[in-house]
């Protein structure tokens, strides 16, 4: 598979992850469900909610 095949099928599972927490209205069972640190999944619905989809890809890391 390659690499932007991968990182979409990556952005897709956090956007089911976001969805199905918003669905049941709770995102610690999603968490749980999904093994997901909180940070992270915080992290997401940060992006996910200021950027849409396209907020999800991974970032390079900044370098100085």
């Amino acid at each position: 598979m390659s690499d932007e095949a991968q990182e979409l099928v990556r952005m897709h599972r956090k956007r089911i992850i976001l969805e199905y927490a918003k669905g049941i209205g709770n995102c610690h069972e999603a968490r749980r469900e999904f093994n997901v640190n909180r940070s992270t999944f915080y992290n997401w619905k940060k992006v996910y909610d200021k950027e849409g989809f396209e907020g999800l890809r991974r970032k390079k890391p900044n370098t100085l």
